[in-house]
């Protein structure tokens, strides 16, 4: 919020006061990334460019599968998705052991996945704490067994 806002451009300021380091400078640009990430309906169409590129990439095709925007139901400060059933988080080692699927194999094509954002298409979209990086049964009619989430 402002307030928040107000509190950064401060020591912002006081730092660059106190350190004769060039900081306030960043306050803008920092205030505009911070409105962007908290409207939803840009995170909606970045979701929506992840899996548009999670499908062109042959290696990647039907291995990861972005939750579908509900467009009804979202807007500037929510965002709906469809449920998805998982076996649980990617660090659930456990669970993933128990649907009969090796961790390593799962953190692999993680790793593909961010490897693929960061140098192949530029765009990274990712909130990546376990909560939300999961593990599905792929649906019967995939050539995978399972699907990052």
């Amino acid at each position: 919020n402002g307030c928040d806002l107000a509190v950064y451009k401060f020591i912002l300021n006081a730092m660059e006061y106190a350190f004769d380091l060039p900081l306030a400078w960043t306050y803008d640009y920092t205030r505009r990334q911070l409105e962007a990430e908290l409207d939803f309906r840009i995170e909606a169409r970045n979701a929506e460019r992840a899996a548009r590129e999670f499908q062109e990439c042959p290696t990647l095709r039907g291995k990861v599968v972005v939750p579908v925007v509900q467009h009804v139901a979202s807007g500037q400060r929510v965002m709906t998705m469809e449920w998805i059933d998982s076996i649980g988080a990617v660090s659930n080692g456990k669970a993933l052991r128990v649907a009969g699927l090796r961790p390593q194999e799962v953190m692999r094509v993680a790793t593909e996945v961010f490897g693929h954002q960061i140098f192949s298409t530029g765009h990274v979209h990712c909130d990546p704490h376990p909560g939300n990086l999961l593990v599905r049964h792929a649906p019967a009619d995939s050539t995978h067994r399972w699907q990052l989430v």
